[in-house]
């Protein structure tokens, strides 16, 4: 019988070493590559402001987005979780001292959301004043998707009277 490999006892042991190894490399990116920034995603859906500076100062991106096989770890809601920005979860928690600390970090006021709407319309339909307020000072301006549409038109109508005063007082919305 014909062997694929000609390998002695010594190679097989470098065989070995080099599966063994080849595998914790494939750990290692899957752990840091594909992972970045969940720690940062995780506090911020916790609420936790420290954690949050914490991460920052150590170097998290507060405008990255996770894509690869982290998605795939718990299942198809994480795949959506990693695709948004940092600041959109953050407008998603409604957490108003985490989105102003990402905003003093470097992230982009105009971030839009996997549907295509920007950070500052998606705090004005949530009616989070203190939100949208922080969004105008740092540039935020809404997207065509945001206005454009009939559901756009829709939401807009149901906008508490004090989000439609900000954004009528930055020019994005007419008068009622």
């Amino acid at each position: 019988m014909r062997r694929l490999l000609p390998v002695t006892r010594e190679g097989w042991g470098c065989l070995v070493l080099l599966v063994i190894g080849g595998i914790a490399w494939g750990v290692w990116v899957v752990r840091n590559r594909f992972e970045g920034n969940k720690a940062l995603y995780d506090a911020i859906e916790d609420g936790d402001a420290v954690r949050v500076e914490t991460l920052l100062d150590r170097g998290s991106d507060p405008s990255s987005r996770n894509r690869g096989l982290a998605a795939f770890k718990d299942g198809f809601s994480a795949e959506l979780r990693y695709a948004e920005a940092p600041l959109i979860r953050a407008v998603y928690a409604g957490n108003a001292d985490i989105v102003r600390m990402l905003l003093q970090y470097g992230a982009d006021a105009n971030e839009k959301t996997v549907e295509g709407h920007s950070a500052l319309m998606t705090a004005a339909w949530d009616n989070q004043a203190e939100i949208v307020g922080d969004l105008l000072v740092r540039g935020a301006v809404p997207l065509p998707a945001d206005l454009d549409t009939p559901e756009a038109w829709a939401r807009n109508q149901m906008l508490t009277p004090e989000i439609h005063a900000l954004l009528e007082r930055a020019g994005w919305l007419p008068p009622p």
